[in-house]
């Protein structure tokens, strides 16, 4: 289902970069990016990045009907990506999940509200109930999020201790399309 949305890309954006799904031979490109991120951007990356093989080996087996990766390129260089997922086979399949990753010299509020808003919209499109995504509290990616429609699903107080020792509340947050709703937010 998530194949259909993307006749949309590549898009050109006023933020001068080009935003398009991830491709087999995004690997090195890939590599480069993941190993620019600050620790921070790892706290919630279920699968630890460590190696390069590792990123070769994700480029070459990403699986559009589940994942749809989406890069932001300046140039020859990612800058952004978020990250779609809708689960296969189960109960869970009408909830989809994203994650958005940024370079830290390229931090710009807009780049983060454009690839939301682009999962979004790809969530909306492939027929989904909810999406979700999990972020530290009180940072600008918790802030972009809200900003896109999201509100919180539920709090963990002090449950992810950052790379200083800090411990910082772990948010999930949702978005929910169609019916029911307003239903799920008036619960929240």
């Amino acid at each position: 289902m998530i194949k259909i949305a993307l006749e949309e890309y590549p898009q050109r954006v006023e933020l001068m970069c080009d935003v398009r799904p991830m491709r087999s031979v995004d690997g090195v490109l890939l590599c480069d990016f993941m190993l620019g991120l600050e620790p921070e951007d790892f706290l919630f990356i279920k699968e630890p990045f460590s190696c390069i093989s590792r990123f070769m080996d994700w480029c070459l087996s990403v699986d559009l009907d589940c994942n749809l990766p989406l890069i932001a390129l300046k140039g020859e260089s990612i800058v952004a990506m978020g990250i779609f997922h809708q689960r296969q086979g189960c109960s869970k399949r009408p909830i989809g999940s994203l994650e958005v990753l940024i370079d830290r010299h390229h931090r710009d509020i807009a780049l983060e509200h454009l690839l939301i808003r682009s999962l979004v919209e790809l969530g909306k499109r492939a027929g989904l109930m909810r999406l979700e995504s999990q972020v530290v509290g009180s940072s600008s990616k918790y802030d972009a999020y809200r900003d896109a429609g999201f509100y919180e699903l539920s709090r963990r107080k002090d449950f992810v201790e950052d790379e200083q020792g800090q411990c910082r509340d772990s948010v999930l947050l949702g978005i929910s399309f169609g019916v029911g709703a307003q239903a799920s937010r008036a619960l929240n």
